[in-house]
């Protein structure tokens, strides 16, 4: 039962997800401006006209002029004093942060509650809004962008000012596809494999172990924010490391100031075979570093 209801959560989630949005988004927005010609793609057959109207009242009152700026102006009034309240003394009236036994830690900032209510805000005029023009689109025969603004302006009491906001909203959400298609041609997300760790950039690590070994320093470490924990092998030479502190330094002398990265791996088991032998002596250091 419980995978059942994982399952339709899974579906549920796709099928509301930004992606989907902006592929239907698109469909309706081609059968808007040809719908002429894509009078069969619609789902107006498969519902009575009784059925149609009470889906629109609802459909409808979502985004009516009324509905639409209390949504508006209320999160965004919200938003506003939450964010003066972070200047205030009234900030300290949060509860003090709690450690609960999963070893995470539950606390209160109003900057959070300022970014998800500004999410809802953001989904209110783009994903919510792209499903509202999809629905209206895909449960009529033939309309466009131009008679669907009329239709919108129609049923509410503002002859003139709220068609600008749906032509406004229109104009954003295409945008918004064109953004979204440009990034998914061209955009891609690879794994990142590190091949040195500098020194401004051990904040983001933990030191799990090193030894000296000949002129070189080996080190296990940690990542420190990833979500799927790596540990790295690094290696940095001790002389070149010490040498700007000796009395023979000059500013000639050439100082690396990053670890090399030998290998990298989420299991810290294969990092630390690895650490053993070379300490152990067991297999030589890289070629590189010798």
């Amino acid at each position: 039962m419980m995978n059942i209801i994982k399952e339709i959560k899974e579906i549920i989630g796709l099928i509301t997800s930004e992606e989907a949005s902006y592929i239907l988004f698109s469909i309706a927005l081609v059968k808007s401006v040809f719908y002429k010609k894509l009078d069969s793609v619609t789902v107006y057959y498969f519902f009575s006209n009784r059925d149609r109207k009470a889906f629109f009242q609802i459909l409808d009152f979502i985004y009516t002029p009324d509905i639409f700026w209390k949504v508006v102006i209320t999160l965004l009034v919200i938003c506003i004093i939450m964010y003066l309240l972070i200047h205030t003394k009234v900030y300290d009236l949060l509860p003090n942060p709690i450690e609960l036994t999963s070893g995470k830690t539950k606390s209160w900032n109003y900057i959070s509650a300022i970014r998800r209510l500004s999410r809802i805000l953001l989904d209110y005029l783009t994903i919510w809004w792209r499903w509202y023009f999809v629905l209206n689109v895909m449960f009529n025969r033939r309309i466009s962008i131009q008679k669907w603004i009329v239709h919108v302006n129609k049923i509410t009491s503002f002859e003139t000012g709220f068609k600008g906001t749906m032509t406004l909203l229109i104009i954003l959400n295409i945008c918004l596809l064109v953004c979204f298609t440009i990034s998914k041609l061209f955009s891609n997300t690879t794994e990142t494999i590190r091949v040195g760790i500098d020194e401004d950039e051990l904040s983001m690590f933990v030191c799990l172990d090193s030894f000296e070994l000949d002129d070189k320093a080996i080190f296990i470490f940690k990542s420190r924010y990833l979500v799927n924990c790596k540990y790295y092998l690094a290696i940095k030479q001790i002389d070149i490391v010490e040498s700007i502190h000796s009395a023979n330094y000059s500013p000639d002398t050439r100082i690396s100031k990053s670890y090399s990265v030998e290998n990298e791996s989420l299991n810290l088991d294969d990092i630390k075979l690895q650490f053993e032998s070379i300490k152990n002596r067991r297999i030589p250091i890289p070629r590189d570093y010798d």
